[in-house]
């Protein structure tokens, strides 16, 4: 059943025959399908790095400030100067 549907499909023009230019369509359309999972495959790949070297970036943000924080104190003085 599922050979029929396919020659149904590639005979465009509905003569009952698949022509030399009904299957190089076919082929044609084949290979831009191969093309673009094999780009959107590369487009995940590249956005999970991204990703990694965003978190890895908050991260460390995260721990120099805190890190530079730890020695610091904060003095409370209830002596005003007049300006």
């Amino acid at each position: 059943m599922h050979v029929r549907q396919l020659c149904t499909y590639l005979d465009r023009n509905g003569d009952g025959t698949i022509d030399v230019a009904e299957l190089v369509g076919m082929l044609e359309g084949v290979t831009r399908t191969r093309r673009e999972r094999r780009y959107l495959a590369y487009t995940v790949v590249i956005m999970f790095v991204f990703g990694l070297i965003m978190i890895g970036t908050i991260i460390g943000l995260t721990y120099a400030m805190l890190y530079s924080l730890k020695d610091t104190e904060v003095r409370v003085s209830t002596y005003m100067r007049p300006g």
